[in-house]
């Protein structure tokens, strides 16, 4: 029983130190799309089928059936302007806010971050 207890507690301990290298916390939904969090001061919470990250003025919440997998990383989620033609974003871009709910057309949306989906592209898109 002592050497069980003994290896679960090494086994935490080099996670903690493990998890000390890194500077962010990635969460991975099913649809690939990736979000990040500072991980210094991360605090996470379950309740409702629903996972919170919270860091600072930093919240990611996921549905935990969405959910694909989670990590440590050294690189923040990026956000890329999209490889799509005007006429693309006019006819079919789905715009999404960053709670996911459908928003409508990009060019009708204030200035914000948004994710926008067209012909199968997801980009995460700043609007200044």
């Amino acid at each position: 029983m002592k050497r069980l207890f003994l290896g679960l507690l090494l086994a935490l301990v080099s996670l903690a130190v493990q998890a000390d290298d890194f500077r962010y916390m990635a969460f991975q939904t099913n649809d690939g799309t990736i979000s990040t969090i500072t991980a210094e001061g991360l605090q996470l919470t379950f309740d409702d089928e629903k996972l919170t990250a919270t860091s600072g003025d930093q919240q990611v919440v996921i549905s935990l059936s969405e959910l694909s997998k989670m990590y440590f990383t050294d690189t923040p989620a990026g956000i890329e302007a999209p490889v799509l033609s005007q006429n693309e974003l006019d006819d079919n871009a789905v715009v999404y806010n960053l709670q996911g709910m459908c928003v409508g057309r990009l060019q009708a949306q204030p200035k914000g971050i948004y994710i926008v989906k067209v012909n199968g592209q997801r980009r995460k898109v700043i609007l200044k």
